[in-house]
């Protein structure tokens, strides 16, 4: 779960609050009041950026890390996350999203697929589970969208996934 510092009137803080809510990121908002919240927020900022004038959201992660204070930072910690998925949580993910996955294939090369699990999705008379029950335990196997047909990768090689719905 994130911690999300705000400030009303506050475009960029709107912003990052609905692509949290639009990715059904958990998150809770700090909303600062006063000068002297932002001071106090100051304190355990990373001493480059307490120094100069902050910039809101200011976004920490559930250990209380900083993450960033733009979009593109969250998107960024979010990929990480994902790049540490294990099968069943990659499973979950496509289940529910269409995402671009972006993995290593046996002979080195990076490769981008459109992919999805979402029945929704599929083909007539495709079920998911029938797809990927027969699976290794490092294989998943996705419906390619824009190769209409099944594909896989193996977990362990997905270098980032963005979810693109």
């Amino acid at each position: 779960m994130y911690t999300i510092y705000t400030r009303g009137a506050c475009t960029e803080c709107d912003a990052a609050k609905r692509y949290l809510n639009e990715n059904d990121v958990e998150y809770k908002e700090v909303y600062l009041l006063t000068e002297n919240d932002i001071k106090e927020i100051k304190s355990f900022l990373p001493r480059d950026l307490a120094e100069g004038m902050v910039k809101l959201p200011l976004v920490f992660d559930d250990e209380h890390h900083f993450i960033g204070d733009k979009i593109d930072m969250i998107r960024d910690h979010q990929h990480k996350l994902y790049n540490t998925f294990d099968k069943q949580s990659l499973y979950n993910l496509l289940s529910g999203h269409v995402c671009s996955v972006v993995f290593e294939k046996v002979n080195g090369e990076l490769r981008q697929m459109k992919c999805t699990l979402m029945e929704d999705n599929l083909p007539e008379g495709y079920k998911t589970t029938s797809q990927t029950d027969r699976s290794a335990d490092n294989f998943l196997a996705v419906y390619d969208l824009e190769n209409d047909g099944w594909r896989g990768f193996r977990v362990n090689s997905v270098k980032s996934i963005t979810v693109m719905d």
